[in-house]
């Protein structure tokens, strides 16, 4: 028997204002909506907070923290700046605009309507492509703190997403 990770389900209170924020700031296609649950592309699914501790819990209820915090979601966008525009239009809160982490790759952070931290970082293979124009894949594979054999992978044109 192997137990394969397949998705994380997000418990959200508000689940219009959570698809709005997925769906309509970043751009994430919905896949299957069941009113109380919904799955995106990318096989993350939202699902309402009253109905999941009924599913999970029962009528009685449990004292379970449904709330977030302790985890990230992490999205890429091969043009963070492009979101982080779409994300202050939205008036979302920030909690940090446009950084770039020591390895190279730029992202910023931001909270989901339900208070869900969520980050917005470049592909790493944008990040080598990069690095690799400023410098040896050796240079390349230092700087992004990537193996030398994906820092090479890249610049064949064999990693393009």
């Amino acid at each position: 028997m192997s137990v394969r990770y397949k998705a994380p389900a997000v418990f959200v209170p508000d689940m219009a204002a959570a698809r709005a924020f997925y769906e309509g700031v970043l751009g994430q296609t919905v896949v299957m909506d069941l009113g109380v649950y919904m799955v995106f592309a990318g096989e993350f699914s939202l699902w309402q907070k009253d109905a999941a501790r009924e599913m999970i819990f029962g009528k009685a209820g449990t004292a379970f923290s449904f709330e977030p915090g302790g985890l990230e979601l992490y999205f890429e966008c091969p043009e963070p700046e492009a979101a982080l525009e779409r994300v202050r239009a939205a008036s979302a809160p920030l909690v940090h605009g446009m950084v770039e982490q020591p390895w190279g790759q730029r992202c910023f952070r931001v909270l989901d309507p339900c208070g869900h931290l969520v980050e917005v970082a470049e592909p790493m293979f944008v990040v080598v492509r990069r690095a690799l124009a400023e410098g040896s894949e050796q240079e390349a594979s230092r700087k992004t703190m990537m193996p030398l054999e994906y820092v090479q992978a890249v610049a064949r044109g064999e990693i393009t997403e």
